[in-house]
């Protein structure tokens, strides 16, 4: 997953020569890791009003919201300076920030920043 961390920061990004958002590098590693969902760039366009009509529920209808610690392969929600979505994977979160690109931090770091965790299903 290295080759994940380092990549600049652009909103809707999804070439890391280019740029990447959170959302791409959650994709990445949930595609790697066998719990691959869509693209929800669209709906989130769709919600902001700038994109084509989505239906959310089609974005990752294999997922469930839980309460509890994040575990390996939650998708998280962090709310921190800038609200992003995260991977867990071996005890770090992955994701990105415009602040940071692409990132891997430890877990425990962040756990206070977690609003919200997505179980994958299988």
């Amino acid at each position: 997953m290295d080759d994940l961390v380092g990549h600049s920061y652009r909103a809707g990004g999804r070439d890391p020569d280019e740029g990447v958002d959170c959302l791409w590098v959650v994709i990445q590693i949930a595609e790697r890791r066998g719990c691959s969902f869509r693209d929800p760039w669209d709906a989130i366009a769709c919600e902001a009003g700038v994109g084509p009509e989505v239906d959310p529920a089609q974005v990752a209808p294999n997922r469930s919201l839980v309460e509890g610690p994040a575990r390996q392969d939650d998708i998280v929600l962090l709310d921190a300076a800038h609200q992003a979505v995260a991977y867990v994977h071996d005890g770090y979160v992955y994701s990105a920030s415009p602040g940071a690109g692409s990132y891997r931090r430890p877990l425990h770091r962040v756990q206070a920043s977690i609003r919200q965790i997505w179980r994958l299903l299988p």
